[in-house]
């Protein structure tokens, strides 16, 4: 598991343009902190699992898996923000 600040910093990656919106979510909300810590963890995950070297039906098995999870994380980030706006 990785320091909150550095996940946070991987969602500042992923969505640069909504940068106030996410401190102000980070800041103010548990359940978008455990969000961010999710979507670390699962892009660490991601590039360890994709890279894996010898490539073995596992390891594919398992990036295709944290791919899959990446997508719906990305997702919720979004909807969050959306939300966000819409409450601004």
């Amino acid at each position: 598991m990785f320091h909150s600040d550095a996940n946070f910093h991987l969602v500042m990656k992923h969505f640069p343009e909504h940068e106030k919106i996410l401190e102000k979510l980070y800041g103010k909300n548990e359940s978008f902190r455990s969000l961010c810590e999710d979507f670390g963890d699962c892009v660490h995950s991601m590039e360890y699992w994709c890279g894996y070297k010898p490539p073995n039906d596992n390891a594919s098995a398992l990036c295709e898996e944290y791919k899959a999870l990446y997508a719906d994380l990305k997702s919720e980030i979004a909807k969050w923000l959306v939300e966000q706006k819409e409450e601004d």
